[in-house]
């Protein structure tokens, strides 16, 4: 029996090293696009040199097109110490949030029909969404893909909570909320 769980979770992890090949695979062959892309990496690489983690700026001045909050330039920042600043360090941040949306979409389901089948059926629709992995979220340098990872979270926490009742995912409905305002708000 063992042996049979120790199989099946190395299934698991197959598949999902499998599914997440669309967000991270040649991530930084693509230059930065021009949309919010763009945008959010001269805030990031702007703050990065300056060392102002308060300010958004741009040209270095004080941003007043992308009024959104900095957690996601901070991540981006976070991303430009530890690889540098390339287009890698840019869409990283979006990168890993897809990958912990995906796991979160697996756990949610199968804490819903105790199937791992119908979890991992889920996590690769929404792999395979080309609004998805496509531009603007999944693999790109700007806020949704963030965004999706905490508005996931929050679906996980409320279903916990109304079959629980436990206060912990009170606590946590209330941090993905103030998380998710905190990447993509005015």
């Amino acid at each position: 029996m063992a042996n049979n769980n120790t199989l099946h979770n190395i299934l698991i992890v197959v598949g999902f090293i499998i599914l997440s090949v669309p967000f991270w695979l040649k991530v930084n062959a693509l230059p930065l696009q021009i949309w919010d892309e763009a945008r959010n990496a001269v805030n990031a690489i702007e703050m990065f040199y300056s060392g102002d983690f308060v300010t958004r700026t741009f040209h270095n001045a004080p941003e007043n097109y992308n009024l959104k909050p900095p957690l996601f330039t901070w991540l981006q920042v976070a991303s430009m110490n530890s690889v540098g600043v390339n287009e890698l360090a840019v869409r990283l941040p979006s990168v890993f949030a897809s990958l912990c949306s995906m796991i979160l979409v697996f756990f949610l389901v199968f804490k819903m029909t105790n199937s791992t089948l119908f979890g991992f059926l889920a996590s690769a629709i929404m792999v395979t969404s080309s609004g998805f992995y496509g531009t603007h979220v999944g693999r790109y340098g700007d806020h949704d893909a963030l965004l999706l990872l905490f508005v996931v979270l929050l679906v996980c926490a409320t279903y916990l909570f109304s079959i629980t009742l436990r206060k912990r995912y009170v606590y946590l409905i209330a941090l993905s909320l103030l998380f998710g305002v905190f990447v993509k708000s005015i």
